[in-house]
């Protein structure tokens, strides 16, 4: 048990100091010390008040909005369930997602879903870029490494409209237009 708070208390005091750009008070303090000298990498994460205020706010009706996220995933999957062209992830038994997107991956070319959905007035989007892509995350890859799975949900993963206060009819709508664009004879 022992171990266990000495290990917290360590990991405490490693985010206070990457909180306070990676400035170790205690030491800043220390009038025989060097003032701003850095110990570790940091940010600035401080709140402001205000920040911290609307946060508090948030949190308070966390669980509400939570559960409106889960109605809008229920809902997907059952207006898309008999879709044959669309899958959906699988959660893990123990995580508790918090459905701030509901993807799925369908095997028809989303640049197409896109302009049809948008026709209809439906936003949508692809999923985020494969890291592995990406200039910045390249140079730390194994080159002879391939990310299949990452670059197949890019190819066919798509976000679909998620906000908080979107009504079942407008996700039935949203549902019925993804029907019509995969089983419409092209």
């Amino acid at each position: 048990m022992e171990y266990v708070v000495q290990t917290k208390k360590k990991i405490f005091k490693r985010l206070k100091i990457l909180r306070d750009q990676g400035l170790d008070v205690k030491k800043f303090n220390n009038l025989s010390s060097k003032k701003y000298y850095c110990t570790d990498y940091g940010f600035n994460f401080r709140m402001t008040n205000l920040q911290a205020a609307i946060g508090y706010s948030q949190l308070q009706k966390a669980n509400k909005i939570l559960n409106e996220r889960k109605m809008i995933e229920k809902l997907y999957k059952k207006y898309l369930s008999e879709n044959k062209y669309i899958s959906f992830s699988q959660n893990e038994k123990k995580a508790d997602p918090v459905n701030w997107l509901f993807t799925i991956t369908i095997k028809k070319k989303i640049s197409h879903l896109i302009k049809f959905l948008n026709k209809f007035g439906i936003e949508s989007r692809p999923i985020f870029y494969p890291f592995n892509k990406t200039r910045i995350f390249k140079r730390f890859l194994n080159k002879d490494v391939k990310f299949t799975n990452s670059e197949s949900l890019f190819r066919n993963g798509l976000s679909l409209p998620t906000y908080n206060g979107i009504k079942k009819n407008e996700i039935k709508y949203i549902c019925t237009t993804i029907d019509k664009f995969c089983y419409e004879k092209k």
